[in-house]
């Protein structure tokens, strides 16, 4: 149970600052409802409310590797990437928790195409499938740093890639 309220915390922790970057960025956003699991944080955008799913990732400093969540095996169901229906989707890392973003489009187009370097069955708490992809080529190839530029640059960047696809 220790290690369950542990990462919960660090992953509301980890959403908190996504949501405080987007509202920086002049996004108005609020936390998802927690029977909603399909996306994590929802941002307004005139009339268009943009959905964000945000993962925490405690290994990638030690593992070299992004760990991306596909299924539960303890359920049997899919989850992470393969239900969410966020727009984007939000890595924040543990080493001084720089946020990354990439459209979920763009991430299921690269993992398409990209065979992970290794799937793990059953890791987390026995409560995940995850394909892992090295730090250094999935975060240039398809991300975004976030954390360290200025909001208007974030806005500019959330706004472009919600037009590209929606207008």
């Amino acid at each position: 149970m220790g290690n369950f309220v542990k990462d919960a915390r660090i992953g509301k922790m980890a959403e908190n600052i996504v949501l405080s970057l987007m509202n920086d960025a002049g996004f108005p956003s609020r936390f998802g409802h927690l029977t909603d699991n399909r996306w994590d944080i929802i941002s307004q955008y005139g009339l268009h409310e943009i959905t964000t799913e945000v993962k925490f990732d405690k290994y990638e400093q030690q593992s070299g590797n992004i760990a991306i969540e596909v299924y539960n095996p303890k359920s049997g169901h899919p989850s992470g990437l393969t239900v969410t229906r966020a727009f984007i989707w939000a890595h924040v890392l543990a080493d001084e928790y720089p946020v990354w973003f990439t459209m979920v489009a763009s991430l299921k187009q690269y993992m398409d195409r990209t065979p992970p370097h290794k799937i793990i069955d059953v890791g987390g708490d026995k409560n995940a499938t995850l394909y892992l992809y090295p730090s250094h080529e999935i975060l240039v190839d398809i991300f975004v740093r976030v954390d360290n530029i200025a909001p208007s640059a974030l806005r500019k960047w959330v706004t472009q890639q919600w037009e590209q696809q929606y207008e």
